[in-house]
């Protein structure tokens, strides 16, 4: 593991100051919307974290190589020059840390509003607390069709972690529910909510508009739209964007798919969208935009911190380039 972290870094270190990705951008004339969820240091199973050190070097690497817009901009825009909108997903607390920061560049927040005021976790952070706080060595969940997992150490645990995240998103929230519930009584690991992984409040998140961030709607359960119907995820869609209203008096023009990938965005979820006054929607799925691309499909690149970072542990440029780029698919 630690020869092939090398490895993608000197590869990276070479199409970096070859020239060839700052050719490759140029001659792109694409646009670059960067995900984000979480500001924080520690190890990230789920790969959604980012220390603010490093979102700043991402933020004065994206000025450097084109232009930095808002998605209200990159939508409505037909430049073709490079350009980088910056997103945030979900409306965690530690989002925060940005406030002051953020008004030195445009950004957008996808608000998942179930969540906000509470100290509720989603059920793929709830599951990483709950296995990796278990004694115990072995898990079945064979009555959700998801297998049996060995859990004797840590690093068992994590695959675990990793399966598990994947193969329960696969199910209706209600039944998400029903598994989270029963691992914790199985586990017997009782709910408790932490600080790290807590929501914004509306004031934070009026704080962070009024200091110029954008708010767009994630549904109010983050729920998948191929897992529900159309009226579940129509239902979801009213209760977010009116909570955003009443709330802040922003109406959310710009949706973030949760999960996001090609099969967890149903074939209903456009024309609601539009029937609710969206203009656009950002998905999970990688690779830059062109001018006239779907503005209901556009795609992201998932900047977490074992994306960018050298073995050594520091913000690499190089790293981030070639993330864009991909010349020889080693991202």
């Amino acid at each position: 593991m630690i020869f092939k972290r090398w490895l993608k870094y000197f590869a990276a270190l070479l199409f970096h100051y070859s020239g060839f990705n700052s050719w490759s951008l140029k001659r792109s004339r694409r646009h670059y919307i960067l995900m984000f969820h979480r500001i924080e240091e520690g190890k990230d199973l789920l790969n959604i974290s980012l220390p603010l050190r490093h979102l700043e070097c991402v933020v004065a690497w994206a000025y450097s190589l084109g232009n930095l817009v808002s998605m209200s901009e990159l939508i409505q825009s037909k430049s073709k020059n490079v350009r980088f909108c910056i997103t945030f997903d979900d409306g965690f607390k530690n989002v925060l840390e940005i406030n002051g920061f953020s008004a030195n560049f445009p950004c957008i927040l996808y608000l998942a509003t179930n969540y906000i005021d509470t100290n509720e976790r989603f059920w793929a952070v709830e599951l990483e607390r709950i296995i990796l706080a278990s004694e115990s060595t072995r898990i079945d969940l064979s009555l959700f069709h998801l297998g049996s997992f060995d859990l004797s150490n840590n690093e068992k645990k994590e695959i675990a972690i990793r399966e598990l995240n994947c193969g329960i998103k696969k199910h209706h929230p209600a039944d998400i529910d029903a598994i989270i519930k029963y691992l914790s009584i199985t586990l017997n690991s009782e709910t408790c909510c932490a600080t790290s992984n807590s929501f914004l409040c509306w004031e934070d998140i009026r704080s962070l508009a009024n200091n110029g961030m954008e708010l767009g709607g994630h549904t109010h359960s983050h729920v998948i739209s191929s897992m529900v119907t159309p009226d579940e995820f129509s239902n979801e869609i009213k209760k977010s964007n009116q909570l955003i209203f009443d709330e802040t008096g922003i109406n959310a023009k710009h949706f973030a798919y949760p999960n996001g990938r090609a099969q967890d965005i149903s074939v209903f979820s456009r024309e609601i969208l539009i029937e609710e006054g969206y203009a656009s929607a950002v998905t999970t799925i990688e690779g830059s935009n062109g001018i006239d691309e779907d503005p209901f499909y556009l795609k992201r690149f998932n900047v977490s911190k074992d994306r960018i970072v050298n073995p050594l542990g520091g913000a690499s440029k190089a790293m981030f380039t070639t993330m864009l780029v991909n010349p020889i698919n080693i991202h």
